[in-house]
């Protein structure tokens, strides 16, 4: 349950960002936006970004380590994989909008 990039480098995402996710690995993108790219690269990379997740969704794409045709891989995603409450920074605690993962 954690997230790599594609020349395996870990990113310390938070607990409540990884709820919701399956034991079995997954294929997708942590996002922030469009022209965001650099934004989500510093919040993913640095340790004490905490709550600035909020501004990443992560996008599944696949579940590649399953040996089923790929709809029966997106049937297992719809299945499985929760959107997440996220922390809200403007209502001072609570939950914003979700989507953790989708």
């Amino acid at each position: 349950k954690d997230f790599y990039s594609r020349l395996g480098n870990q990113f310390p995402a938070p607990e409540w960002f990884k709820k919701g996710l399956p034991a079995s690995p997954l294929d997708g993108e942590l996002w922030c936006g469009r022209r965001q790219f650099r934004r989500c690269l510093s919040i993913v990379r640095n340790r004490a970004s905490g709550d600035l997740w909020e501004y990443i969704t992560f996008l599944v794409f696949d579940a590649p380590s399953l040996k089923q045709p790929y709809e029966d891989r997106v049937a297992f995603l719809k299945e499985t994989v929760i959107n997440v409450d996220k922390p809200s920074r403007t209502s001072g605690g609570g939950s914003s909008s979700s989507s953790g993962a989708k």
